[in-house]
């Protein structure tokens, strides 16, 4: 009897723990794809990946932006005059994540250095917020280039206000 009683005890323990892994996991963390475009040019389009835990639709926490891409956006370069439209990456995220608050809001600076100079800076702030069943990235993004130095010649975007969302 004593064996049976010990058998059926182990197998209470070991459903205990399987139901509070289950738990446990249902809030996970993920890497989500948020899409959108830029306040007052459509044309222009973001893609922002954030790694995120949700629970049933909700969105729990947000902890870092992983990637960040503009897609047509609109330049001018400021010693010659010269702009149009081009494609850009957030170099900086590739090694170096920016963390999220636990308010939601980020900020990050990056500079891409050429000797003493400033070749590239990318300079992006926002906040992640869930809507509905919705994840929301809000925020502006900035590129600045220039072959030599941005000091030199800069072909900057301007501040570029985006809203992309993804589905929880």
């Amino acid at each position: 009897m004593k064996s049976r009683t010990t058998e059926l005890r182990l197998i209470a323990i070991a459903l205990t723990l399987l139901i509070a892994l289950i738990a446990a996991s249902a809030a996970y963390a993920k890497s989500y794809s948020a899409t959108g475009a830029a306040k007052g040019d459509k044309t222009t389009t973001f893609e922002v990946a954030v790694d995120a835990k949700a629970k049933k639709g909700k969105l729990k926490s947000a902890t870092a932006i992983t990637e960040l891409r503009m897609s047509n956006a609109a330049f001018e370069c400021s010693a010659t005059g010269e702009g149009g439209r081009g494609d850009y990456s957030h170099m900086g995220l590739y090694d170096d994540p920016v963390e999220i608050a636990k308010n939601g809001k980020f900020s990050d600076v990056y500079e891409l250095k050429a000797g003493k100079y400033v070749v590239e800076r990318y300079t992006l702030k926002g906040k992640v917020s869930g809507k509905g069943r919705n994840l929301v990235v809000t925020g502006t993004f900035k590129a600045e280039k220039g072959a030599g130095g941005i000091e030199f010649n800069n072909c900057s975007t301007g501040d570029v206000a985006f809203s992309a969302k993804a589905k929880l």
